[in-house]
């Protein structure tokens, strides 16, 4: 639970401040339609890197669990919780060791990402920093608000 209040706290302002370059680089006409894809994007993105990411910490996991191991249980590779489980089927001293051996699987898989995914997120933010550097709004903000025609009927002339 902490983690993930870490992370959104973390990502919202980014994805904020993402949003409002989209939308004010757009026509006024096309703001919403900008702002639907941005949206979009964001949460394409955020699938796929968790689905990436899962994917490369259980291939980690199963990889150490399957090759290596106190014990050859095929369902202790398959994620931890099936790993505890089966060890509580284990005499006390071999389900200790399938269980630590298991936590050690997961956090190696953890670290690799880790290691893979820090360096690939600073290349990617000095990349957008290039790139969008000069980067400025299609519709730069008026000085004065000024409000939409509404309705049909003029204002009668002053005299």
């Amino acid at each position: 639970m902490t983690g993930s209040v870490l992370l959104f706290a973390g990502l919202m302002p980014v994805s904020g401040l993402g949003i409002d370059m989209i939308v004010g680089a757009a026509p006024p006409q096309q703001a919403g339609s900008a702002a639907a894809v941005g949206e979009t994007t964001q949460e394409l993105g955020g699938a796929l890197g968790v689905a990436l990411i899962g994917s490369l910490v259980n291939a980690v996991y199963h990889s150490r669990m399957t090759t290596v191991g106190p014990v050859h249980l095929p369902a202790a590779a398959d994620t931890l919780p099936a790993a505890v489980a089966a060890a509580q089927l284990l005499p006390e001293r071999l389900g200790d060791e399938l269980v630590t051996y298991a936590r050690n699987a997961f956090a190696d898989g953890l670290q690799l990402t880790a290691v893979i995914a820090i360096p690939v997120l600073l290349g990617l933010t000095c990349l957008a920093v290039f790139l969008l550097r000069h980067v400025g709004h299609a519709n730069p903000p008026a000085d004065e608000y000024q409000p939409l025609e509404t309705s049909s009927r003029q204002a009668p002339p002053a005299h």
